[in-house]
């Protein structure tokens, strides 16, 4: 029953002419292509891989200066499919060379918090670095966005502190992605913990 449903989904989604015109993960092209890749590792058929890299192209032509951040339908959900699709060998490619556009794209968001809507997208871009720091050698650009993160986790207690406990889980989910970082950015990581638990996010600025 299951396979029948899973074999008719991958045959509709190759045939059909109405599969979304945005880029994003959730719920648009890169989303679709995952799928196929799945799938065409599963049945072993050839076609659905080239529908696939199909999508992934116009996914890469849809991309501007001014994508939207956030995971469901911006770069950090697209950047986080890319890196699965690679680390599982769906895709062969050197991950630092396909990625590095959206490393410098995710790091210029951080930097300029204007292009982030929500505090919710410093924990979207915090899933695209969990999946991309299993296959990096690029460890400067992880302590760039440790710091940024914390910086950005300042801000926001010092516009509403009720926002303590998830400041702290994303300092604990970064410690826990960096299981082999060196010991001054983990420094940095339990201070900024010890900080976001303080009354007085004015505070923070002794980090």
């Amino acid at each position: 029953m299951v396979k029948k449903y899973v074999d008719n989904l991958a045959a509709e989604v190759i045939q059909s002419e109405n599969i979304p015109c945005f880029p994003g993960l959730y719920y648009g092209k890169m989303g679709y292509a995952v799928f196929l890749f799945l799938y065409a590792s599963y049945s072993q058929d050839k076609i659905y891989q080239v529908h696939a890299f199909n999508l992934i192209a116009e996914v890469n032509s849809h991309l501007h200066a001014n994508s939207p951040v956030n995971y469901p339908y911006g770069l950090s959900g697209i950047g986080t499919a890319f890196a699965y699709l690679i680390q599982n060998d769906y895709i062969k490619a050197d991950a630092d060379k396909v990625l590095n556009n959206y490393d410098m794209k995710l790091i210029k968001a951080l930097k300029d918090n204007r292009m982030l809507r929500s505090d919710r997208q410093i924990f979207d871009i915090r899933k695209y670095r969990s999946t991309r720091v299993k296959q990096t050698n690029a460890n400067y650009l992880l302590k760039d966005v440790i710091e940024l993160v914390i910086r950005l986790i300042y801000m926001i207690l010092l516009r509403d502190y009720s926002h303590v406990q998830e400041a702290c889980k994303i300092l604990s989910a970064l410690n826990s992605d960096l299981v082999n970082t060196n010991k001054q950015v983990k420094e940095k990581i339990a201070l900024g913990s010890e900080y976001a638990k303080k009354e007085n996010a004015l505070e923070w600025q002794y980090i």
